[in-house]
This record gives C-alpha cells, sequence and structure tokens, in this order.
C-alpha cells in the first residue's frame, strides 16, 4: 500500500517528471508528412500486399529444434538487404541488419553471413549492409551492453534479429526477469526506431513459445509467426497479427537455394483422427473385413476385436483396446458383420458393399 500511496502522489512530489516532456515524448505524430510507424515489409499474396513488421515494434518466431526458425530469419534478412524475397517484400531505406546468434559456432555463423549475402545479389564477400554476431556461452549482461553497443557503432541499424532470445535470460520461467528483459529491448527498438525479431523454441506438448518468456513476447509481439518443418517443407503459420491477417509462408531449401510455394499449391496430409473410422475410406474397411472372412466368417466377440485391432493398426493406424471396441460397433452400425449375442458374423458378399 505504501508503494501504491507513493505512486499516487509521485505527481505532487519534488522530482517528479516533466508532466508535458513525457507528453511530448509519448505523442504519436506524422514526422515530415509519412507516418513514423511505415512498415518495414509486406507480404504478397495474390493480388494484395498486406504490411507486417513495423519499426519499433517485434515480430516472434517460435518453433521445434531445427524446425525451420532460422530459415525464416534468413528469408527475412535476405529480403531485407535485397528489397525481395520470393513473397516477402521489404522497405529498409538503406539500413543495416544485425543477427545476433547465441547457439551457433562461429564457423556456422560465417557460412550463414555469406549464404545471406549471395541470396541478396553479393557474389563474394559480405553484404555491407549485415552484421551477424556470435554471443554462445555468453552472459545474459554481456549481451545486453553488445546490443547498445551495436546501435551506438551502427546508427543506422533497423532490423535486429535475436536468435536465441530465450538464452538472454537465466531461466524462461522468470517472469520478473523476463519482462525486464523485453520492457529493455522493446524500450530499445522504440528510442532508435529498428524492428526487432525474436527467436524462441516452443513447448512439444502446447506448441505455444515456451515459458513465461514465450507469453510475454507472444503478447508484445505485433505478429507471431509459428514455424514447422513438415516432409521438407518449412511452413511459417502467422498465429496472430495485430494488422491485417495473412496466409503462410511455405518453403523448400536444398542447401543453397530456397523455393517458395503458393499456399493452396501445398496441401499437407490429413491428420488421421483416432476414432473417426469415416476418415478411412470403405476400401480400406472392407479390405480389413474381407482378410477375416477368408480365414472363417463366425467369430466369438474377443476374438474379433483384438484381430480387427491387429489388422485395423497394420493398415491404417494404430488403435487400443477401447478403440477397437469402437471400430466393432461401427461395423456393426455399417451392417458389415452382425450377432445373435453369442457371436460375430461377417456379411457374405461383403467386397461389393464398398
Amino acid at each position: 500500500m505504501d508503494k501504491l500511496n507513493a505512486i499516487l502522489e509521485s505527481t505532487e512530489l519534488p522530482g517528479a517528471p516533466d508532466g508535458e516532456a513525457l507528453y511530448n515524448k509519448s505523442l504519436i505524430t506524422d514526422r515530415d508528412g509519412e507516418s513514423p510507424l511505415r512498415p518495414f515489409f509486406r507480404i504478397r499474396q495474390g493480388d494484395k500486399e498486406i504490411p507486417f513488421g513495423h519499426p519499433r515494434s517485434a515480430i516472434l518466431n517460435h518453433g521445434s529444434d531445427k524446425g525451420g526458425k532460422g530459415r525464416l530469419n534468413a528469408s527475412l534478412s535476405v529480403a531485407w538487404l535485397n528489397g525481395s524475397f520470393g513473397p516477402i517484400l521489404c522497405e529498409s531505406n538503406g539500413r543495416k541488419a544485425a543477427i545476433i546468434h547465441s547457439d551457433d559456432h562461429r564457423y556456422g555463423l560465417w557460412k550463414l553471413d555469406r549464404e545471406i549475402s549471395r541470396l541478396a545479389g553479393v557474389k563474394d564477400g559480405l553484404h555491407e549492409r549485415l552484421l551477424v554476431f556470435s554471443v554462445r556461452a555468453w552472459e545474459p549482461l554481456d549481451m545486453m551492453f553488445l546490443l547498445e553497443t551495436i546501435i551506438k557503432k551502427h546508427p543506422d541499424i533497423g532490423l535486429v534479429i535475436l536468435d536465441l532470445v530465450w538464452d538472454w535470460v537465466s531461466s524462461v520461467n522468470n517472469e520478473e526477469e523476463n519482462k525486464l528483459l523485453t520492457d529493455k529491448i522493446l524500450g530499445l527498438a522504440d528510442r532508435h526506431n529498428f524492428l526487432v525479431v525474436v527467436t524462441t523454441h516452443e513447448s512439444r506438448l502446447s506448441r505455444q513459445a515456451k515459458g513465461h518468456q514465450g507469453a510475454i513476447w507472444s503478447a508484445k509481439s505485433e505478429t507471431v509467426f509459428a514455424v514447422k518443418k513438415r516432409r521438407g517443407t518449412f511452413i511459417a503459420t502467422p498465429v496472430r497479427c495485430r494488422g491485417e491477417e495473412f496466409g503462410r509462408i511455405v518453403f523448400q531449401y536444398n542447401g543453397s537455394n530456397f523455393t517458395f510455394l503458393d499456399d493452396h499449391d501445398f496441401q499437407p496430409k490429413e491428420k488421421q483422427i483416432l476414432g473417426d473410422f469415416t476418415q478411412t475410406g470403405d476400401e480400406k474397411h472392407v479390405a480389413i473385413l474381407s482378410r477375416l472372412a477368408k480365414e472363417r466368417i463366425t467369430w466369438k466377440p474377443g476374438e474379433l476385436r483384438n484381430r480387427l485391432r491387429t489388422e485395423y493398426s497394420k493398415a491404417v493406424a494404430p488403435i487400443g483396446v477401447n478403440l477397437s471396441k469402437n471400430l466393432l460397433k461401427y461395423y456393426r452400425d455399417r451392417d458389415w458383420i452382425f450377432t445373435n449375442r453369442k457371436e460375430y458374423s461377417i456379411r457374405n458378399g461383403l467386397e461389393h458393399a464398398s
């Protein structure tokens, strides 16, 4: 209560902040006829160009280990340097980009630096507007000092990528520490008018950014991408957008080049929902029952359930005892099998039922 009273009375205490100065500092205005929040990035989808990635804000990329987060960061970097990369368009106005890595060795980053430079049109050497730093095994405080030094040495920085941000704290579940870090970084972005991209891992159970850190950055970020790799294809899904929503960024990487795919051209195989036997085509169900009918037509209930469990698990997807009971009921409802309460019989001519 004493602290609350101090806050409430702070405007009347000697040495209190100048309210007029705070007003002028926080007021959003147009500068030279152009909004200070003009977006850096746009995503081309169909005949539309949807803006995202404004200065003084954050983008969060989260995903599993080796799931494509770094490849999305590389794509944004190439677009920043080149003006476009696949469907990603960028107006960086000649400003620099800095990538601060905490999870890779220096040789790997040396290769990444040159790869991004090559994709941005530099045939030999490094792009003059790209800075890559290695802070592997550094203390969090040293990383923050480095970030502030980069900003001082390069006042024309417009894009800062932190990969991985969870190495910047002692614990991703320390709420107070992570809130202080987030506020500090976003404060720097606001004062120096740059966009920050933060990368972190996600929880295997919830598929959300991990820990209190992930929750805080998810709430503070303008755009949140969930990145995953499926059958050699990387999928960056914008799960949260403050502005106009846009579709997924889908691309492949063969070790040297990116290939971007239209979202509607990439239709992943639908996941089999266990227990929803309607997803399995009739021909597969009939094939299972036909194999059993060749052995014999009449079965005891327990025997038939066990055999159905085995055959369905081999032909479609693994199921347990309870789902094998549901499968038996599904076949009864389809009139493919019938019972006299003591035993089950498979209907004759089942191969023509589908």
